[in-house]
């Protein structure tokens, strides 16, 4: 279990969910290299292709896409995850439907694969302890990255999102935890809401963990290379092999303006 150690009496305990069912995608190994150079913060994925177990912070918890939904009497809501998009619609409910394996976390988060991530808590140490939505995203929307207060008025906001059973039954994604949930969040709860991806302040360089624009000198939380950037996972899947060896001989990696992944020496001329 990770501990964040900052000026609060206690350490805190922090942890990311990700749902992800299939094969793990080719750029796993920089997700994963990224994922452990954030020590402080356990990563628990729940997928169908590995055995439970662990390496390093992150956790595996295999679970079959059938087992994932959600029911409540009182809510009157009886669901079942139908595809593995439809997942970010469940968001807002993971504190109750994963509440075993956050238990005894002081905040948990959701999270994506297809990212890179910098140093978190180099960027957010601050931030935990004194806000219940601690967001990456643009204007709070923040499904690569968000984390939340392990709180019963955080866990059980759900309850106020309009019409949920029938958008959870539905076929349609409607992206509620980047939309309704965070809008409640807004509403009822204290946020840090700061746009953290290096994706307008490129080109930037990935070296040991931290993430920093060469533009500006800025560093950053993650750079989410999906969504819009379709295009970039089939480029960033090629290049996997070569940039994990680039990067175990101890190299950086470099973000284009074009916001293709290279190894440091192919992009320098890009700067």
């Amino acid at each position: 279990m990770a501990y964040l150690y900052s000026s609060n009496p206690k350490p805190m305990k922090i942890a990311v969910l990700i749902v992800y069912f299939g094969p793990f995608p080719e750029w796993y190994p920089l997700w994963r290299r990224s994922a452990l150079l954030n020590p402080d913060i356990d990563f628990i994925v729940i997928q169908d292709q590995r055995d439970s177990g662990e390496d390093g912070n992150i956790h595996f918890c295999r679970r079959q896409m059938a087992e994932i939904g959600f029911a409540d009497k009182t809510a009157k809501i009886d669901a079942k995850l139908s595809y593995a998009y439809k997942v970010c619609d469940y968001r807002p409910l993971f504190g109750v439907m994963f509440a075993d394996l956050i238990q005894g976390y002081d905040y948990w988060g959701w999270g994506d694969l297809d990212v890179l991530y910098g140093d978190i808590l180099g960027n957010l140490r601050d931030s935990f302890g004194p806000y219940d939505y601690v967001s990456t995203g643009f204007e709070g929307e923040s499904g690569p990255l968000a984390f939340l207060k392990n709180t019963e008025k955080v866990t059980q906001l759900w309850r106020d999102i309009a019409g949920l059973a029938d958008k959870l039954a539905s076929d349609t994604q409607y992206a509620m935890d980047e939309k309704d949930f965070v809008e409640l969040l807004k509403n009822r709860c204290t946020t840090d809401i700061v746009f953290r991806e290096c994706l307008h302040d490129l080109p930037a360089r990935w070296d040991n963990g931290v993430l920093r624009s060469v533009k500006s000198g800025k560093d950053y939380v993650l750079y989410h290379f999906g969504a819009g950037l379709t295009k970039n996972r089939k480029q960033i899947s090629a290049a996997t092999p070569s940039l994990m060896a680039h990067i175990e001989a101890g190299g950086a990696i470099n973000i284009s303006a074009e916001y293709n992944i290279y190894r440091e020496y192919v992009t320098l001329n890009h700067f």
